[in-house]
């Protein structure tokens, strides 16, 4: 939902939900988890082309099913819940270059999530119990975005390359775990993943074909360097009603 509130301001909110199962009978685990999220968002304009925008939400995550232990196929039950709070802060401004148009970008995203503490339920000696966790993540992101336009009186043509560099800080991750049966009492283990920093660039290159009654086409490829490798083709299509 979107809100006009000043003639370069746009204010909105909006509400998510995710859904996902597992119910493969040759798995270790049998799941099925559910995400529920609110988003708040500004975006303005202001002088000389520059673009602000800022969005914070929360998300509340579910997670339920069935594991089967390794030595006696046993069923055990769990239910997890946990929250997570997320936001970012960007700012662009447009250059006109010869018939091109240049945008740097620059954002800064942070999330944070918990899961609650939770126990495994059955008959088997080996259920275990769970204490809670709580993980911080924030992402620096630069980017370059280049646009080509040519443009009738009906629709508009483009051509586009963007290239984007990350910087990735992941906190430090502590959960203990322990015998559900005897409880924190009977022995702690220990897991836990130290912080790290992270660094990928991708490259981005497509064209965009508009039509001015709204219709819009896109086709794109992306491919990831660093962290993580990932390449891929993407097509969109929009239709307006």
């Amino acid at each position: 939902v979107d809100y006009k509130f000043a003639p370069k301001t746009i204010l909105g909110v909006a509400l998510g939900y995710g859904f996902n199962s597992n119910n493969n009978d040759s798995s270790p685990m049998n799941y099925k988890s559910s995400q529920i999220t609110v988003t708040s968002y500004a975006l303005t304009s202001i002088g000389n082309r520059w673009l602000l925008d800022a969005m914070l939400g929360y998300g509340s995550m579910s997670f339920n099913g069935t594991r089967y232990t390794t030595t006696d196929q046993i069923p055990l039950d769990f239910n997890l819940r946990g929250g997570s709070m997320f936001g970012a802060f960007g700012a662009s401004k447009t250059f006109d270059i010869g018939h091109f148009k240049v945008s740097p970008i620059l954002r800064e995203s942070f999330l944070n999530s918990n899961l609650n503490a939770y126990s495994e339920t059955g008959s088997s000696d080996y259920a275990l119990g769970y204490q809670s966790s709580n993980t911080n993540s924030h992402t620096t992101t630069s980017e370059v975005l280049v646009m080509y336009d040519l443009r009738d009186k009906d629709s508009k043509f483009g051509l586009f390359g963007k290239l984007t560099a990350q910087q990735i800080y992941n906190s430090s991750v502590t959960q203990n775990v322990f015998y559900a049966d005897l409880g924190t009492v009977g022995g702690l283990y220990t897991l836990s993943s130290p912080s790290n920093v992270q660094y990928a660039q991708t490259l981005k290159l497509g064209m965009n074909y508009q039509l001015k009654t709204g219709g819009n086409l896109q086709v794109s490829w992306s491919g990831t360097v660093g962290a993580y490798q990932i390449n891929g083709v993407t097509l969109s299509a929009s239709v307006p009603f």
